[in-house]
């Protein structure tokens, strides 16, 4: 069992996080608690995904901000996976460190995205 099926079956697959009560009258000192579950499929495609084309560091660094992004569906973890490892490869090409307060800093993802700047494919 990888790290993320440990941590989904630790967890018991659950995230939360608390929100204010958006333009309720009144009631803006409430605080509104929002409950999400990562479904075991989606667990499921963020542990098994293996990187061909980065490094084993870079697709770890996707599989653990894909984790924490929680993503709704199968498809939309993949997709995220992949956008993921190719900033973390980005990130290792310039000597950045490979965590997501660094690598997910807007100025890095911009870097990342500017046309001639990378290797990337054009999708990315």
């Amino acid at each position: 069992m990888g790290d993320a099926a440990k941590l989904v079956a630790l967890l018991g697959a659950q995230s939360h996080g608390c929100t204010f009560a958006a333009r309720v009258p009144h009631m803006d000192h409430i605080l509104r608690y929002r409950y999400r579950v990562l479904l075991v499929q989606v667990a499921t495609a963020i542990e098994g995904y293996t990187p061909r084309s980065v490094s084993v560091a870079a697709g770890r660094f996707a599989r653990e901000v894909t984790f924490l992004a929680a993503p709704e569906t199968p498809t939309r973890a993949k997709a995220f996976l992949f956008a993921a490892s190719r900033l973390g490869a980005f990130c290792e090409s310039i000597g950045l460190e490979l965590t997501a307060s660094v690598a997910l800093r807007p100025s890095v993802i911009e870097r990342c995205c500017a046309p001639g700047v990378t290797a990337l494919s054009a999708p990315t």
